[in-house]
Order: structure tokens, then sequence, then C-alpha cells
């Protein structure tokens, strides 16, 4: 299949599944709550909490009993396969099975034990959002002015190390080339910060270094993590915190937990699954925050 097919089947496909019960749509609420000059938005959506938990798979099994990500696929959750004209590799686009948000669909290797991430299978998952804001993370790396274009910056304003680089206007005009060779050059310079974040920190975990990627139409995020929960101090409860997360995004359960969230505060708990920014020490003089208007 085409890209362009996929996108144009992801809608017909999120309904079928919907309808035969292959895949659950959890209704959520959405919150926006400002810190520290930050809009972020809460989700609550109290049928999670009837949301079967599946445990984190470890990777040094070789065999696992049950991977989301292989074949045989669930037909009314597969939207369709690409490949790679150039290296051959070869992808499969699915729907995520509980979706909060619809027409949330992923792209999965179809690599083996050693494809990393949360899964056994590397993965992006596509969040499709209404309006022209994009997520809160967005909106603050947008006021952000740049004296270089072309280096990495950081969200100096966020409470956590999250470095940050800006495309050149008008992307989809690029040549595929050019497109991918700007592309591998801005994830380089920020995964060779969020190393060095992480080397900078003298607790980090021992281990291979964890890290959330953020892409949209205009910015690439990178942002090193040291866990995956945060421990809710007034509650002892779990709070996981992925990608969406960290793109100013925080998903809970119920009304108590959203409450106890705000007290905790979002920019503790970020940075409590999160690391210290030491931007400052890496790359001096790339940025300047703009007036926070309308905050």
């Amino acid at each position: 299949m085409q890209h362009s097919d996929i996108i144009t089947k992801v809608s017909s496909s999120f309904d079928n599944a919907l309808k035969t019960g292959d895949l659950l749509f959890f209704p959520s609420t959405v919150e926006n709550h400002i810190e520290a000059d930050v809009e972020y938005q809460i989700r609550l959506c109290p049928a999670l909490q009837n949301k079967p938990v599946l445990p984190t798979p470890h990777f040094e099994i070789k065999n696992l009993k049950y991977d989301p990500f292989a074949p045989p696929y669930n037909a009314n959750l597969l939207v369709g396969e690409l490949k790679d004209v150039e290296s051959q590799e070869e992808f499969v686009v699915l729907l995520n099975k509980y979706a909060v948000v619809p027409r949330h669909f992923l792209l999965v290797t179809k690599g083996g034990d050693n494809s990393g991430a949360s899964q056994a299978h590397k993965h992006i998952q596509f969040i499709p959002l209404d309006g022209d804001d994009g997520p809160p993370i967005e909106r603050v790396a947008r006021r952000t002015q740049l004296e270089h274009q072309d280096r990495p910056f950081s969200l100096t304003q966020l409470a956590y190390a999250s470095h940050t680089y800006r495309f050149p206007s008008r992307l989809d005009t690029y040549p595929p080339e050019q497109l991918e060779a700007l592309l591998a050059n801005a994830f380089l310079q920020l995964l060779d910060l969020t190393i060095s974040t992480i080397r900078h920190d003298p607790d980090y975990p021992a281990g291979s270094p964890s890290y959330n990627v953020i892409i949209t139409l205009d910015h690439l995020h990178i942002i090193p993590r040291r866990q995956e929960n945060y421990i809710l101090q007034e509650s002892g409860d779990k709070l996981s915190v992925n990608a969406l997360g960290y793109a100013g995004m925080l998903l809970v359960k119920s009304e108590e937990e959203l409450e106890i969230v705000k007290r905790e505060t979002i920019g503790k708990i970020l940075r409590g699954v999160g690391l210290a920014s030491v931007h400052d020490l890496q790359v001096e003089g790339t940025s300047l925050e703009a007036p926070l208007a309308g905050l």
C-alpha cells in the first residue's frame, strides 16, 4: 500500500473495528491546567479503570508468550502494510486496540527481539489532534525565539530536561532524500544531547538509556527518561507517564486522581520520571524565551 492509502483507510478501519468490538473506545473529558505559564491538558477517562493491565515485556526472554505486534494480526485492527523502497524494510499499520482518542494508530516494525521500545517491536504512535495548536509542548516551542535555526534548543521553562529541533518551513515540499537527511541530522543532534544529559546524572539506572521521541509538523522533541511510572505521594498509586505525558497531555482514571495530580503538580511528576536539564552546559546561546502572551 502507499502512504496515502493508509491515511485514507484509517477512519473507515477505526469505525469498522469499533462496530465489530475488536477495538474499544473509552470516552473522556479534557481539563486544561496551567502551571508555570504552560497550559497542560489532563484527560479524565474513568472507563480505563476496567482496562486489562498487561505486564511490560522483558526482552532478554527470547520467547515471549504474547506479542500484540506480531502476526497473525487481527484483521479488523490491521490498516495495511508498507515497505521502504530503498531499504526493503517492512512495516505494519495497526489501530490501537484501546483507544482514548479516535483514529489512534501505530506504525510498527516487523523486527524481532532486538527492535526495542516498550513492546517487542519498535513502534510509533500517531495521534490526531483537534485544532491547529497541536499538543501543549508545541505552544511552548513556538514561543521560543531562535538565534540559530539549525541548532537544538531547550524549553527552559519546563521542569525537566527536554531537547527540541525546529524544522524549516514548508517541510512537506522537500524531496525525500533531502527530507531524510534533515530528519536524520535533527534526530542525531538531539540524541547526542539526550545521552549527554543522562551521563550527567550520577544516579541514572544501569542499562540502556531511555527516552521519548515526539514529532510534530514543526518540531522534533527528545526527552530523556529514568523510569516508567510516578508514585503519587498523596495516594501511593502509580501514575503511568508515556510520551503523551511529555507532550503535555496526561491521562488519569478518576476525579480523585485528577485532583491529586494537580496538587502534586505536573511539573513535579514529569521531572520525577525524567531528568534535570543541563542544557546550558551543553549548548549556550541558542534560544531566547519570548513573552508568554495570553496565558
